[in-house]
């Protein structure tokens, strides 16, 4: 069984995205049901997976509107491969945060699916404290007790843009390179990597690292929270500074017992080169030694991967990776277990 723990679905003429911009090239029009069902009968395919036992994606929240929830709900009801949806909540409003996880419950209940999960768009915000803000503390107390996972989104150190650019965080210069293919505008890929788009890149591992360091104040004030990692918290491939950076606030991260991650979205910063399976590989094994394959989920961050790895060439090396360092129950359980059992999904047809 293949659980892709990370996808997303949205309709411009449903919400207003504020980071899908108009030169997004192949992200700026709807993904809905056609779209997601051709990409789950991908990886079934690539999977080798049967119609008696399908990928099952979760569904993760691509803009902090209400409305977003509404979009999800109505590809879930055509797609029996939906396991569960991540919705938005107002965090930073604590007073209305069970009240919206209960409207995105009856539309998830009405789909045929559920809600198992809270994520915002916090890698968008300037501050990466916002979520040790009081308002948003109380909402995360919230989702303490009301048993929901949060997903927790950094800055993930890699942004495209013109340069120069400074480090969001010290104000340091970031190097550019040139980056073929991508829009020639400033533009922001934001529904899941945060990830800042025109004509060059710029690679700021501070401000990933920055974000990461946060987590583990949620934590502590939050003992009871359930919380998952998107993207391995935005490792900056092939960056030897930037990544010991990382992994140091990773392993800081990974000392609290109640955070997973998901191994998604490691896309290299100026397309793939020859080091790149390396690359992966050696993110991979990081995040095994400080996790441990029940603590790692897959994620496949469809539709962003079509714009920032149309090759797919960063599942096929999350992929070997794994199969390189893992077997039998440690294998099924990056596969699926772990998602499973984090977002409680009831694997069962419908």
């Amino acid at each position: 069984m293949i659980i892709d723990a990370h996808a997303q679905v949205w309709d411009p003429a449903w919400v207003r995205y504020p980071w899908l911009r108009p030169r997004m090239g192949p992200l700026t029009g709807a993904f809905t049901y056609p779209d997601l069902a051709a990409h789950l009968d991908d990886e079934q395919e690539d999977d080798g997976c049967t119609a008696d036992d399908p990928v099952r994606a979760v569904l993760v929240q691509a803009c902090d509107d209400p409305r977003d929830v509404e979009v999800m709900a109505s590809v879930a009801r055509d797609e029996a491969r939906v396991a569960g949806l991540v919705v938005w909540a107002p965090l930073d409003r604590p007073d209305e945060v069970a009240d919206e996880v209960q409207r995105a419950r009856g539309m998830a209940t009405a789909a045929g699916t559920r809600v198992v999960g809270v994520r915002t768009l916090q890698h968008h915000r300037r501050d990466p404290g916002w979520v040790l803000r009081p308002e948003t503390d109380a909402g995360l107390g919230v989702l303490e007790r009301l048993d929901l996972p949060y997903d927790y989104v950094t800055s993930d150190g890699t942004t495209v843009r013109r340069a120069p650019a400074r480090s969001a965080v010290d104000g340091t210069p970031l190097q550019g390179t040139p980056l073929q293919g991508m829009p020639p505008n400033g533009t922001t890929l934001g529904g899941s990597g945060g990830i800042l788009v025109t004509g060059s890149i710029a690679v700021d591992p501070a401000a990933g690292a920055a974000a990461l360091a946060v987590l583990p104040a949620v934590g502590e004030r939050h003992p009871g929270l359930r919380l998952v990692l998107d993207h391995l918290g935005g490792p900056v491939l092939g960056d030897r500074a930037g990544l010991a950076r990382w992994r140091a606030a990773l392993a800081e991260v990974a000392r609290n017992p109640l955070v997973v991650a998901k191994l998604s979205g490691l896309y290299a910063t100026d397309g793939p080169g020859p080091s790149y399976a390396d690359d992966v590989r050696e993110v991979v094994d990081v995040a095994l030694d400080l996790f441990g394959p029940q603590r790692l989920m897959l994620g496949s961050d469809w539709p962003v991967c079509l714009l920032a790895d149309p090759g797919r060439r960063a599942r096929a090396a999350v992929d070997a990776a794994l199969e390189r360092a893992l077997d039998g129950d440690d294998l099924a359980a990056v596969r699926s277990g772990t998602a499973a059992r984090t977002y409680g999904l009831a694997l069962v047809s419908r």
